[in-house]
């Protein structure tokens, strides 16, 4: 029987969110099974929850396996939005109209809608409390940290 945790990588993308163990890439694996468990959970819970997509996890996993995973996404989403940005800007240098930096990164696969919605509600927010809000991929970066923590939190808890 197939384990429901898995991912069936023959599926359509939008139905299928679950990690499987080859998702995290056989030389990116970590050393110890529970933390390759723990990687699966956080990445699971995060994608079911629209705070995170698939191909930034496995940027994440590609490019930074000497970190723990959750830093790990916090710089692959780090390094994408200022590679975003910058082709946002030679876009703008060369006189073509550029997307919006929130479609940007959602065409990129970096981020989810979700998360761009939540961080322009942020932004909004705290311009009617006469706060100057942090720009939107930094935001993007700031909640997707916090998100990464409050799983932590609740793996801890289990």
């Amino acid at each position: 029987m197939a384990d429901p945790m898995e991912r069936n990588i023959e599926g359509p993308p939008a139905q299928e969110t679950r990690l499987s163990s080859g998702d995290l890439g056989a030389d990116c694996r970590c050393e110890k099974a529970a933390e390759s468990t723990l990687d699966k959970d956080l990445g699971n819970r995060l994608v079911e929850r629209d705070q995170t997509t698939l191909k930034l996890i496995m940027d994440a996993k590609l490019n930074y396996p000497e970190l723990p995973f959750g830093d790990a996404l916090v710089k692959a989403l780090e390094v994408g939005k200022e590679d975003v940005a910058a082709q946002q800007k030679a876009m703008r240098d060369r006189g073509e109209t550029a997307p919006p930096l929130g479609k940007m990164l959602v065409d990129a696969g970096l981020v989810t809608q979700k998360q761009v919605d939540d961080a322009l509600a942020e932004q909004g927010r705290l311009k009617q409390q006469g706060q100057k809000p942090p720009l939107l991929g930094d935001l993007i970066v700031q909640q997707l940290r916090a998100n990464v923590d409050q799983v932590l939190k609740e793996q801890k808890r289990k």
